[in-house]
């Protein structure tokens, strides 16, 4: 498809506080670290820097509003959850179709 992927999550970079996981991403509504229920979000888009964008917005946002906001939009996205699951827009289905 010759897009540009990128990935945004805390899996890796985090910290726990009172039992709680903190991210290192910060939430800009609340100003407060992220308590995500995504692992991850990884983005397909035409340059890498829209790609970091999306996910960092779309990890921001979680699974139920950020694959609304996605899907209104076109953006392919996978969330990679905590319980083991994943979400997919419908813009990446279609690609994986082709």
């Amino acid at each position: 498809h010759g897009l540009s992927l990128a990935t945004s999550g805390d899996y890796r970079r985090f910290r726990m506080d009172s039992g709680r996981r903190r991210s290192h991403t910060i939430d800009p509504r609340t100003g407060q670290p992220l308590e995500a229920a995504a692992a991850s979000v990884s983005v397909l888009a035409q340059s890498c820097m829209d790609a970091d964008a999306l996910c960092t917005v779309l990890m921001v946002l979680g699974p139920e509003a950020g694959s609304a906001w996605a899907g209104a939009r076109d953006v392919a996205a996978l969330w990679r959850l905590r319980d083991g699951g994943e979400r997919m827009t419908p813009a990446l289905a279609a690609m994986l179709e082709d």
